[in-house]
């Protein structure tokens, strides 16, 4: 049996500018190069020293700006001194900070090495960040980051818009497996209000799209396959397929394969509490 501990993180490059960083669970993690300042998207699970990490790859001051407070995506946050967050996902953050939480869902998803890990775990409280809102700007190089609403993953959830790489980083907001988990989720209407709005707002703004999870880049396609399905399940044409996820009872809308690809080659597909759907 090979006991090897795998790296922390790992990185490659999408653009001379632009990292994509992988946390130990293939998190994704992005950095906007800049020559007097970067910008980190999202920090991870908070297993290993992102900052130490980040030091590797740039000797710039770093700006946090954390797509949903979720712990996947935001227990690496506290290492760094200059944070934002949507202040909506506070109470999101705040659970998903609990030390408890933390060591069931890592055990679940990470299994025995988890044993291992724990030592490198970066402590997530206290989070000190400044807000986080649609319609602000940032700067790193020659890029323009502009943030937009996308609540429905979390009620504070945001995209992101890198506007000279007409590349948008929608985080878990519109993807093949997109949940609506809890209290801290919103329903599927105003989801979908959401994604209409967050469509009109960047059509022909961007030409790809990231996610946070799998192989990253993205068509342009989902926004517009998401909407769809919404409508579709508020108007009752939902599959309601059981999906258990760590706990949460969940519906599925749309068949999909073990790699969460839609059987009927839709893009999106939506995970809801029941409920949700009213």
């Amino acid at each position: 049996m090979n006991n090897t501990m795998p790296p922390l993180f790992t990185h490659s490059y999408i653009d001379d500018d632009l990292i994509m960083i992988r946390d130990i669970m293939g998190d994704i993690i992005y950095l906007v190069l800049g020559s007097s300042e970067s910008i980190l998207i999202d920090t991870g699970l908070g297993i290993g020293s992102l900052k130490s990490y980040i030091e590797t790859l740039t000797d710039t001051p770093v700006t946090v700006l954390l797509t949903h407070g979720h712990m996947d995506h935001a227990m690496g946050a506290p290492e760094f001194d200059h944070v934002f967050l949507n202040p909506l996902d506070q109470a999101q953050y705040n659970d998903h900070s609990e030390p408890v939480y933390r060591d069931r869902v890592n055990r679940l998803f990470i299994g025995p090495k988890y044993n291992n890990l724990k030592t490198f775990l970066i402590p997530s409280q206290p989070l000190h960040y400044e807000p986080l809102l649609p319609g602000m700007t940032f700067h790193a190089g020659k890029n323009t980051l502009r943030m937009f609403n996308a609540a429905g993953h979390t009620v504070g959830s945001l995209a992101i818009l890198l506007e000279e790489k007409k590349m948008l980083i929608i985080g878990d907001a519109c993807t093949n497996n997109t949940l609506l988990l809890n209290e801290h989720s919103t329903n599927i209407r105003t989801y979908l209000d959401n994604m209409i709005n967050l469509k009109k707002e960047v059509d022909g703004h961007y030409d790809c799209m990231y996610f946070s999870h799998g192989h990253g880049k993205k068509p342009v396609g989902y926004l517009e396959s998401m909407i769809t399905l919404c409508n579709e399940v508020l108007a009752g044409d939902s599959e309601k397929l059981p999906y258990n996820w760590i706990g949460y009872d969940l519906l599925v809308a749309r068949s999909r394969d073990k790699h969460l690809r839609r059987l009927d080659g839709g893009l999106s597909n939506l995970a809801y509490r029941p409920g949700m759907e009213l």
